[in-house]
């Protein structure tokens, strides 16, 4: 399927302009945006952002501050809003300075969105168990042990939730509680004070 004509979304609010969800990643945020209108994310954003090809794998980490302010009036969300959804609100605290190289989830996560999508946190390096479920964060799937794309997950799937080289459900995937410890306990008591830093960074939370 092809994209309609750069000019026919010239306007200042495109007509599809989901909102960024909670701690939503930014490369998650436009990965959906071009689902939404049926087109493959490389394609899609690459007719409205020519400057360079985008990667989405390193996307979250850089500062493109023509592309924030592009995303900020086409989805009627305001800059700094837009701009949180990257990385770059921890650069000032060091700790936090280290992200995972590799897309992490938690699939009971996914698996409770209306709409699966990728959060911010999963991407911070001492960020190792989900703080809900207690269990451990995977970063690739479980089926052919690839690590994720979501910008290659084919339009026809039903989200971004899915492994773009063999079509395995993410949120399907085995889970491995935590075990019952004191390193562990230490362990998530420390995620608790980093994620009370990252709230910290996040204005409205």
């Amino acid at each position: 399927m092809t994209l309609a004509a750069p000019e026919s979304l010239s306007g200042e609010v495109w007509p599809i302009h989901p909102k960024p969800l909670d701690d939503e990643l930014l490369s998650s945020w436009m990965i959906r945006i071009a689902r939404a209108y049926g087109v493959k994310p490389s394609s899609f954003w690459n007719q409205f952002w020519p400057m360079a090809d985008i990667s989405f794998a390193i996307i979250d980490h850089g500062l493109k501050e023509g592309l924030l302010r592009l995303l900020s009036g086409k989805m009627s969300v305001s800059y700094e809003t837009t701009a949180n959804t990257t990385l770059l609100p921890f650069a000032s605290a060091d700790h936090m300075l280290l992200r995972a190289t590799r897309l992490r989830f938690c699939p009971c996560r996914l698996a409770q969105d209306v709409t699966p999508y990728f959060r911010r946190r999963w991407q911070m390096l001492p960020m190792l168990v989900c703080e809900v479920h207690s269990i451990l964060l995977l970063a690739a799937c479980q089926q052919c042990r690839e690590r994720l794309h979501p910008e290659l997950v084919p339009i026809e799937a039903a989200s971004i939730a899915s492994c773009y080289r063999c079509g395995h459900d993410l949120r399907q995937s085995t889970t491995h509680p935590i075990p019952r410890s004191k390193k562990y306990e230490r362990w998530l008591a420390f995620q608790g004070r980093l994620l009370k830093l990252m709230d910290g960074h996040t204005p409205g939370s």
